[in-house]
């Protein structure tokens, strides 16, 4: 029965990721990265430079306002893995919670696999589906927001063991610019 579960879950995943990419994005604040400390600025008017927003700072991506709560790494495994349905992380995984808030005046579509992270040394990690699924944060991989409202949700990045997350770049759409916020 858990197995079935997994299936359909997996195909409104699918067919969810078809219909987010198919409406497209809309243009985010932009904002220059320097992955190679880890850092990142934004230029202000008048020419100044202002650093990324960091954990519990919002920062707005197209329709989307979001918000890192918390960033807990060192997981080797997520759900059941006794009987095959968990899954375990090929180095640790990283539980980001976040909440994505819909500032526009119009439904969007979150999708957790538009959102990356990135180590110091600028290597960049994608979401693990699998981990969402098995940890119950699978309601929200694809996730219809309507305008003023927000979900809170996890999600979960398999890293290298010796390595860190330094930052993220969070986006409304897997067309859009993207915000980066800082992981401190």
């Amino acid at each position: 029965m858990k197995h079935l579960r997994s299936i359909g879950i997996m195909a409104v995943a699918v067919t969810s990721l078809w219909a987010a990419t198919a409406s497209g994005g809309s243009s985010a604040t932009s904002s220059n990265s320097d992955s190679s400390t880890g850092g990142s600025t934004a230029t202000a008017p008048g020419g100044s430079t202002a650093t990324a927003p960091g954990l519990g700072q919002p920062a707005s991506d197209g329709k989307f306002t979001f918000t890192i709560n918390t960033v807990k790494c060192g997981i080797p495994s997520v759900g059941d893995t006794s009987y095959g349905l968990g899954a375990t992380a090929q180095g640790q995984f990283c539980d980001v919670n976040m909440t994505i808030a819909n500032t526009s005046s119009e439904n969007q579509t979150f999708s957790s696999s538009s959102q990356d992270a990135f180590s110091a040394t600028g290597s960049k990690y994608s979401d693990s589906t699998k981990a969402e699924i098995v940890s119950g944060a699978d309601q929200n991989i694809f996730s219809d927001i309507n305008p003023g409202n927000s979900i809170t949700t996890d999600i979960y990045y398999d890293i290298p063991s010796d390595s860190s997350i330094a930052k993220f770049e969070l986006h409304d759409s897997p067309f859009s610019g993207g915000v980066t916020v800082d992981n401190k």
